[in-house]
């Protein structure tokens, strides 16, 4: 399974209330057409479905060298009218040796340029993403790779591919250049977009800059820190900075020490591709390309055209369908859709489905490759399966602990028909004291007992039953801890050197030496007689604040939540 190929969604666009979603498809250039094929055959997976509420309206529009060709435009303003227009984009890749004269007017870049600029799409999501099946595939060994999990957010509309340019023909001779420059505001919300993305995971971000030598990495540095000291990150993010030459050697020989990792756009470009190394393949990479909250995202695999493959039907879709699982997730708010995705990948791997990227030297000549459409298949078979499986599984949600109670006194009634009588219960009577929403309420004593604290919650958050050993889903969205319990969790911490992964969704509060007396409970720890039990308050109190926890004191209203 994946280590995490589920990235923060922190920059999740406004979902729409219709169940048509308008997806702009850009297949591009070299393989882009043959791997969004196969995204959208995963689509249609779901489409397939009986279980399925919502469909996608699919178009496809020119971008890159295609785009040239039909239109002498790498960008022609249809295709961007119609992006903007769109819930989400999915981009295949563009350019080829046919436009690669440097010199042209026109060339397939200036497509991907455009519209990100145009989109305004500054936050790329880039998450390295690692299957058990594959981790042999790694170049390094795999107890360096194992575990590895980073989510690179790179600025994507400034900085030097943005700045102010020269061509050498078109100034002094012999002389060109590109300036890299950055403002304030732009780095001040693509940081917020990270520092966001490390408070939802480990806490933990790195800033890569050159600050030793470039101006603009040392306004980038200023602002990151000034963010980060934010009450809203303060206490749940720990910033450090790296220089990016140190960081891409840190990137081969201790991965496991970066979580999030925010950089300016150049240095993003090169430390992305250096850190798709990791996994094996380029081919298994996906990216996500995010606006304002509201606006279309754009999602692409992160490696080129390949144009010395394409046309072959070999190339890995693995990238691109995995970029429309983040579409999914960050663009359409379809989570469990987005899972399924990432499982059907999964699974089909765990099967042994390899295209030939995937397949070890040790291996060739024993596995045989399967090619881009067959890998497309199976994935999509197994999404639907999934999908398939877990809807069916919400259908038979949970049954709430009174409901239980009156459907085990009926069976009890049909089983036993003579104590019925005897106890006075018969089927309409039984029947008449259920009430309209299906709960019991009075049935015999042994069958009615009160329900527990951990029975009410219980019925509020199961939400599937999982399997057929009965086993339960549960969603819980906050973490509770109190003054038993904080000891250990903490201590835990400590010694593992981590922070509190989600600081912002973790209440702490005293739960077990609540005072019996307002007077008591406004005195708070004071309030307390017990000599141990104010140690256990005052060490709660302790660890909520060096670890940055909220914490709700006995005497405010929200404690009794």
């Amino acid at each position: 399974m994946l280590s995490r190929v589920q990235c923060s969604t922190v920059a999740k666009q406004a979902r729409q209330l219709s169940t048509t979603f308008n997806i702009a498809v850009l297949p591009g250039d070299g393989v882009g057409p043959e791997v969004v094929a196969e995204s959208i055959k995963v689509l249609n997976a779901f489409e397939a479905s009986p279980n399925s509420t919502f469909k996608f309206n699919v178009k496809y529009y020119d971008i890159g060298g295609i785009a040239i060709d039909n239109h002498n435009d790498a960008m022609p303003d249809a295709t961007l009218e119609a992006c903007r227009e769109s819930d989400a984009i999915i981009l295949g890749a563009v350019g080829g040796p046919k436009w690669d004269d440097p010199t042209a007017a026109v060339r397939p870049e200036q497509g991907l340029l455009k519209i990100r600029k145009e989109l305004n799409l500054f936050a790329n999501l880039r998450p390295i993403v690692f299957f058990d099946d594959l981790l042999e595939a790694s170049p390094l060994r795999p107890e360096i790779v194992d575990g590895v999990d980073i989510l690179f957010v790179r600025e994507l509309t400034g900085g030097i591919y943005f700045g102010p340019r020269e061509e050498e023909h078109e100034g002094e001779p012999n002389v060109a250049h590109d300036v890299m420059v950055y403002s304030t505001p732009e780095v001040d919300r693509i940081v917020r977009v990270a520092a966001r993305a490390a408070a939802e995971r480990s806490g933990r971000l790195v800033s890569v800059d050159k600050a030793n030598v470039l101006a603009s990495s040392r306004l980038w540095r200023r602002v990151a820190e000034d963010v980060c000291k934010e009450d809203e990150f303060k206490n749940h993010v720990t910033l450090t900075h790296g220089l990016v030459d140190s960081t891409a050697m840190d990137l081969i020989t201790n991965p496991k020490k970066f979580d999030v990792v925010v950089t300016e756009n150049m240095f993003g470009d090169i430390l992305t591709d250096e850190a798709s190394v990791l996994s094996g393949s380029l081919g298994l990479l996906p990216s996500a390309s995010l606006s304002d909250p509201g606006h279309p995202g754009m999602y692409e695999p992160c490696h080129g055209s390949a144009p010395d493959i394409a046309g072959q039907g070999i190339c890995n879709p693995i990238a691109s369908i995995l970029s429309t699982a983040m579409l999914l997730r960050h663009s359409l708010h379809l989570d469990m859709e987005a899972a399924c995705i990432e499982e059907g990948v999964a699974l089909a791997l765990k099967e042994g489905i390899r295209t030939r990227d995937l397949i070890l030297e040790k291996d060739q000549g024993t596995i045989v490759p399967s090619g881009t459409s067959k890998m497309g298949d199976v994935i999509a078979k197994h999404v639907l399966n999934v999908y398939n499986s877990k809807k069916q599984s919400i259908g038979a949600m949970r049954v709430p602990m009174q409901h239980q109670q009156h459907q085990q006194h009926q069976q009890h009634q049909q089983h036993q028909p003579h104590q019925q009588q005897r106890r006075g219960f018969s089927s309409s009577s039984s029947s008449n004291n259920s009430n309209s929403n299906g709960t019991f309420r009075n049935s015999h004593p042994s069958l009615r007992s009160p329900r527990t604290m951990f029975d009410k919650i219980w019925d509020d958050h199961v939400v599937a039953t999982m399997g057929d050993d009965g086993s339960k889903l549960i969603y819980i969205d906050r973490h509770l801890v109190h003054e038993v319990t904080s000891p250990q969790a903490f201590t835990g911490l400590r010694l593992a050197n981590r922070s509190v992964r989600s600081p912002m969704r973790t209440l702490a509060t005293v739960d077990h030496n609540v005072p019996t007396s307002s007077g008591r409970m406004n005195a708070g720890v004071a309030g307390i007689k017990n000599s141990e039990s104010r140690i256990q308050i005052q060490a709660l109190e302790q660890n909520v604040e060096d670890f940055g926890v909220q914490y709700v004191h006995a005497c405010e209203p929200m404690s009794k939540v």
